[in-house]
């Protein structure tokens, strides 16, 4: 008899059952600190783990690889306090990073100090000869631009020199991307984004494929005291429900708006009759390019492996590079569904001025995040934001 192998949804719903210790079908929240040893029972202190956060963890493991494997997950109080035991962990001579959060560049930096200067950083991108003792960090896709990195071929180079590969996958979580599958050693997200969900929790998570590696990362994260609150755990299990609902739809929305407002840009004609939705004639007056990534797949070779990579879609983020700060401030402005707030995944569209939090990027650029609202509300929202901004503008030129 073939075995039965459950699907992503229902592995999101019932991975942690056998792991839970208590007979409700929605999950409680397990909020004591200390655990009585005289009584049966495996918890110690909450530091050390809990109830609730292993229920989430064993979900998060399940759903990071696909092909009947497993993985293993540790969750942690924040993205950044996983991007810091990620490092931490792996002790590298040189971080291989190209541009990114730049909250990550500030954990590096951070590690640079405490371990006086010792880890020197290198571009990603521009070097080719890696060595044992690196560690390539690859955020893909890329925040704010989009860009996308071949899991498979940096793994690859890095495995051949003793080199270590760490995937931040937050634009992408399962079912969008397994790096794991791909070649990578570990792979990092920020659990506040599209894991969570709902813009209410913090946390952050480390997957890998090895048991030896997780013990290892739970004792660190033991001692560094970086474990997630009680009630940030069960919020993530609830969401993790339905993670697949949720992430699937915001990446077929943002891949509608993103592929939309780029052929009003680069297209005279394309038979679209959704071309000719009031605002669109303002799009090139105001806007300059639209980062998303199946937009910059330009070769077939390049298609080929990002599809093999994300073959469910490229993820619910896109960016838009507006020609002047004063459009892009304006343009924030004259939105009615998108908040104006940082952070992403959560079930409303916000919309982030990189420019303020990461001096380094386009003053003009803007990072829009989809959440579940009708996809013809949010593009409409956008279309007649950028025919506000034209009309003022134009006022303004007169």
């Amino acid at each position: 008899m073939t075995e039965w192998k459950p699907g992503f949804q229902t592995l999101s719903i019932h991975a942690d059952y056998k792991v839970a210790e208590e007979t409700a079908v929605a999950p409680s929240i397990s909020v004591s600190t200390t655990f009585d040893l005289n009584k049966d029972g495996i918890d110690v202190y909450s530091r050390m783990d809990s109830t609730t956060r292993r229920r989430a963890e064993e979900v998060l493991g399940t759903l990071e690889m696909q092909n009947g494997d497993r993985a293993y997950a540790v969750t942690y109080a924040s993205g950044l306090a996983a991007c810091f035991a990620a490092l931490s962990y792996f002790q590298p001579k040189r971080v291989a990073i190209h541009g990114g959060y730049h909250g990550t560049h500030m954990v590096i930096n951070a590690l640079k100090r405490l371990r006086s200067g010792e880890i020197s950083v290198i571009d990603l991108k521009e070097t080719s000869d890696f060595q044992n003792g690196d560690l390539l960090w690859l955020e893909t896709p890329l925040n704010p631009t989009c860009e996308l990195f071949n899991i498979g071929e940096y793994a690859e180079r890095a495995h051949l020199v003793g080199a270590k590969v760490v995937v931040d996958g937050t634009f992408a979580p399962p079912p969008l991307q397994f790096a794991l599958e791909h070649g990578a050693d570990m792979v990092m997200h920020s659990a506040t984004k599209f894991l969570g969900g709902h813009s209410d929790l913090l946390a952050g998570v480390l997957a890998v494929n090895s048991e030896d590696m997780k013990i290892s990362l739970k004792e660190d994260r033991t001692a560094f005291g970086a474990v997630p609150g009680s009630l940030e755990v069960w919020l993530l299990l609830r969401s993790l429900r339905t993670l697949r609902l949720r992430v699937l739809e915001q990446s077929k929305t943002a891949g509608r708006i993103a592929t939309f407002l780029n052929s009003a840009l680069t297209v005279d004609d394309c038979g679209i009759s959704d071309l000719r939705k009031d605002g669109v004639d303002s799009i090139p007056a105001i806007i300059d390019t639209v980062f998303y990534p199946s937009l910059s797949l330009d070769t077939e070779e390049k298609r080929n492996w990002a599809h093999q990579q994300m073959p469910r879609g490229f993820g619910g983020i896109f960016s838009l590079q507006l020609k002047t700060q004063t459009y892009a401030e304006l343009f924030m402005k004259s939105l009615h569904y998108w908040k104006n707030a940082t952070s992403l995944g959560g079930v409303e569209s916000l919309i982030d001025h990189r420019h303020r939090w990461d001096t380094t990027v386009h003053p003009g650029l803007l990072r829009l995040s989809c959440g579940l609202e009708d996809s013809e509300d949010l593009l409409k929202d956008i279309l007649q934001a950028v025919k506000r901004v034209h009309s003022l503008t134009k006022k303004e030129d007169a």
